[in-house]
């Protein structure tokens, strides 16, 4: 039906103000129907009153004779007077007729009351009406009367927006009954003005009571909001219940869940309960039928019931559509699902990234993409710093795989990494659609890259890949909002993004156990070849020991034969003699050579952190507890000071005290505790390992660090390597000890000083008075030497002393000052270097010339250190050594 607005042009050309104009060229209602109707307001009004006042208008008083004269109200006679008519209808079917007048004369006269919208408003109205009046009678009788009237008037805004604006108006009511929106919030977006405000304000224009004005303002007001009007709350919360229960009357569709509640919290705060309700919805019918011929709404019953019924089918219709709709879907979901399913369940057997991709896109290609020609699944590996994926654009397929910068963006241009040109423009852009956070975005539809559908890849927060799909067309679901489908889609790109990450994990995994095989590999081979290494020293111990306790007898011999050869005036035995004495040289020699072999390497000293090294030994350890019962714990001081060793050594040593303590809780499992400390007191650092092994007996306490010594079962141990231990930290200047209780685990603390002592300082000149001016003391713990060395030298002219070890020597040192100090370094009580470090500045200026059987260069350097002018080897030839000591001498006197 074509429709004009109100002044005959097309409606759709009209804007708000027009409304508001429309207000104007209404007509104005009947002054006398204006008057008459805020009397019949007044409950104290006669009917005399308003019978004089209805006389002024003609047309009104016949109007209402007509009305008290119908069959309705079953009065026996003719009511042919004014005042007859006001008792026989009463106040308040007076003020009906009255509205019914005034509405007529104005709202309805310039349209068309056969129109089916305007007769719909009419008739929710007086549905509203009746309701309102049934409610008021059962909780608030004293409101009945005003509850009708406010109620027939309540959306007299709806029939002026109609009149104004009459197609638009049409299309707004329609969308009111399609869509969640409240009819208030369509009005104002489509035509500027809400009917609670248009209303209002029409009635403010007519001069109507302010409470029908609040009636049609404030009827849409929330039921929790009804308290803040006043006294006009309970009128208003009739006016709203019966606005909601009055639906079902004219066929409006049934009540929404937050309607629900709102008619309850109504009801409630009016007092009525379910079964008060359920009456005046079962009355609420034939009172509206009574009313209907006062606004000239007369209907039949049989009629209503056939409306009803009709629009019952169309609704069942549009359910049945509704349902072979959702239907249709949730079979697409099902073979979206199925495909899914299918998808994951090969994903979960791939072996590779490229399988996973190829399932992938199976699967779009299929149901879950709806036939689409254009889809694309990447990833992106950060740890790999590489890009790989999988395209298809129509029949064709493209791989791609690249290495990535630190934009994430490929190394060489998209094309030449195997990107489809149709895809360059969304893969391009791919770092913009990641958060700044580095999380997991939302799916990004065609409004943000058009045409394409992206969902990411996530996994644990993590965005790492996009699926891309091109539908098929562009109505696709996937961009009509249909939740079902996309579910899919996004179901697919975490089967994917599982998928990935499972895969990353295993290939995570297998290079974690290739490098622990490794580790464990090559921590046997530095077992065995600590093994080897010690098995080798004790050899090396072995052949020292036994080339210094032969040297020693060997010096005596040699000296001896010496002395021989010189007394000697046979020329034959003089060449015997001699031969003896040259195969004493060449047995010196080997045993030279043997000495040079066996003995280790002195320590290189230099800057070392000892918490460098306990995390370098703590590498090559960890992965061999990982399939123990041993846990591992770190306890290292940060503030510990450098010290001056060799860090190859301390490994050494470090790793034989774990593989020890590692050995000791094989059974019983644990923690192995390595800590670092500094000990201020000492001035030294100190290493500690303790296990929680069984302990070590106190009987084997004194014998941990003898060579060979061990407790350990046959094949897992040579007994050497505390022994080579405690000679590496003896190097350093050191100490290592062990406290231990069966049962309670040992510890082993080595000591190292933080600095070395200082060699080679000058000595003071000494004031003690010479024993005697050629006066040499020997000091020697073989006695044979000591008499070899002391009638050598007193045939040469010198007062000699012996003392037969270092104690002895340091002793006589300290009574009385020597020319010069003859001193073996290796000796049992009391060591040569031992002595001099003692004695210190004591010695003065005399010369110390040191004596040793095989000494290492270690040695040798710290007596030089120490002050001692050179060092002879045993055996020595006579000759050389008194050579030596004159030397010595004449060097001494020279610097005094």
């Amino acid at each position: 039906m074509k429709r004009t607005g109100h002044n005959g042009a097309a409606a759709n050309a009209m804007t708000p103000p027009d409304i508001t104009s429309c207000m104007d060229e209404l007509p104005s209602p009947p002054p006398v129907a204006t008057q008459v109707l805020s009397l019949a307001l007044d409950e104290d009004i006669g009917a005399k009153e308003v019978a004089r006042s209805i006389e002024a208008d003609q047309a009104l008083a016949v109007k209402v004779l007509q009305v008290a004269n119908a069959p309705v109200y079953g009065y026996p006679g003719r009511v042919s007077t004014l005042e007859q008519a006001i008792v026989v209808l009463g106040l308040p079917t007076l003020q009906q007729i009255l509205l019914s007048i005034v509405v007529r004369e104005t709202l309805l006269d310039p349209v068309d009351l056969d129109d089916p919208v305007l007769a719909n408003i009419w008739r929710h109205s007086l549905a509203c009406a009746a309701a309102a009046e049934l409610l008021a009678q059962r909780a608030r009788p004293e409101l009945a009367p005003l509850a009708f009237t406010a109620a027939i008037i309540h959306d007299c805004g709806k029939t002026l927006l109609f009149a104004a604006q009459p197609e638009e108006y049409e299309a707004v009511l329609d969308l009111a009954h399609t869509r969640p929106d409240s009819i208030v919030d369509l009005e104002i977006r489509h035509l500027g003005m809400d009917h609670c405000h248009a209303g209002a304000e029409l009635l403010t224009r007519w001069g109507m009571p302010a409470v029908l004005i609040d009636a049609a303002s404030l009827h849409h007001l929330p039921a929790e909001a009804m308290d803040s009007v006043g006294k006009h709350a309970d009128l208003l919360r009739l006016l709203r219940l019966a606005d909601l229960l009055s639906r079902r009357l004219t066929g409006e569709p049934d009540l929404d869940a937050p309607s629900r509640e709102e008619a309850t919290l109504l009801a409630d705060d009016l007092g009525l309960d379910a079964g008060a309700l359920d009456a005046v919805g079962e009355a609420l019918e034939q009172r509206f039928s009574q009313r209907a011929s006062i606004f000239d709404l007369d209907q039949d019953p049989r009629e209503m019931y056939l409306r009803l019924l009709q629009r019952a089918r169309s609704k069942l219709s549009d359910t049945g559509l509704k349902l072979r709709q959702t239907s249709a879907a949730l079979d697409r979901q099902v073979a979206r699902q199925q495909a899914c399913l299918q998808a994951g369940l090969a994903m979960a057997r791939a072996k590779t990234v490229q399988e996973v991709f190829t399932s992938a896109i199976e699967a779009l290609r299929d149901e879950i993409g709806a036939g689409t020609r254009r889809c694309g699944v990447f990833r992106i590996d950060d740890t790999a710093s590489t890009l790989d994926g999988r395209f298809v654009d129509g029949p064709e397929t493209h791989r791609m795989c690249c290495r990535i910068d630190e934009r994430r963006l490929p190394c060489t241009s998209a094309t030449d990494a195997g990107v489809p040109s149709y895809f360059l423009d969304i893969f391009n852009s791919y770092p913009s659609r990641i958060p700044p956070n580095g999380g997991a975005p939302e799916a990004l539809g065609p409004a943000f890259h058009e045409p394409f559908f992206i969902m990411p890849l996530t996994c644990e927060g993590e965005h790492f890949g996009e699926i891309i799909l091109e539908p098929d067309n562009a109505e696709s679901e996937l961009f009509g909002g249909n939740a079902l489908d996309a579910s899919a889609l996004a179901q697919l790109a975490s089967l994917t993004a599982f998928a990935l990450r499972r895969l990353d994990v295993a290939r995570h995994r297998d290079e974690r156990a290739y490098r622990l095989a490794r580790a464990l590999r090559t921590i046997k081979e530095m077992q065995l070849q600590a093994i080897q290494t010690q098995r080798l020293a004790a050899v090396g111990q072995l052949a020292a020991g036994a080339a210094h306790e032969i040297n020693n007898p060997l010096a005596i011999i040699y000296a001896r034969t010496q002395l021989l050869e010189q007394n000697e005036g046979d020329p034959k035995r003089r060449k015997n003699i001699g031969q003896m004495k040259e195969q004493i040289e060449r047995i010196t020699r080997i045993l030279k050579n043997l000495m040079e072999f066996a003995r280790p390497d002195p320590p290189t000293f230099q800057t070392m952190h000892a918490n460098g090294v306990v995390n370098k030994v703590m590498d090559l350890i960890r992965g061999g507890l990982d399939k123990t019962s041993i846990s591992l714990r770190l306890e290292l001081d940060p503030d510990l000071p450098s010290i001056q060793g060799d860090p190859r050594q301390i490994e050494q040593v470090l790793l034989n005290l774990l593989l020890n303590a590692t050995q000791a809780m094989e059974k019983t499992g644990g923690e192995l505790l390595v800590s670092t400390s500094f000990d201020s007191l000492s001035g030294d650092i100190v290493i500690s390992v303790a296990d929680q092994g069984p302990g070590i007996p106190p009987e084997h306490r004194d014998k941990l660090f003898d060579p060979f010594f061990t407790t350990k079962e046959e094949g897992k141990g040579t007994g050497l390597g505390l022994s080579t231990s405690y000679g590496i930290v003896q190097s350093h200047g050191g100490s290592i000890n062990v406290q231990s209780e069966p049962g309670n685990g040992a510890t082993f603390s080595v000591r190292l000083p933080v600095q070395r002592p200082a060699g080679g300082q000058l000595r003071r000149t000494g004031t003690a008075p010479l024993e005697d001016g050629n006066a040499v003391l020997v000091v020697d713990d073989e006695e044979h030497i000591r008499e070899i060395l002391k009638e050598s030298l007193e045939a040469a002219g010198y007062v000699v002393h012996t003392a037969a070890n270092g104690r002895d020597g340091l002793r006589k040192l300290r009574k009385k000052r020597y020319r010069l100090l003859l001193l073996d370094i290796r000796m049992p009580e009391k060591s040569g270097l031992s002595l001099l470090a003692e004695i210190g500045d004591e010695l003065g200026d005399t010369p110390v010339i040191m004596l040793t059987g095989l000494a290492g260069a270690e040695e040798v350097r710290e007596a030089e250190a120490l002050g001692a002018a050179l060092c002879i080897q045993k055996p020595f030839e006579i000759e050389s050594l008194l050579q030596a000591v004159k030397e010595t001498l004449d060097t001494a006197e020279k610097r005094e």
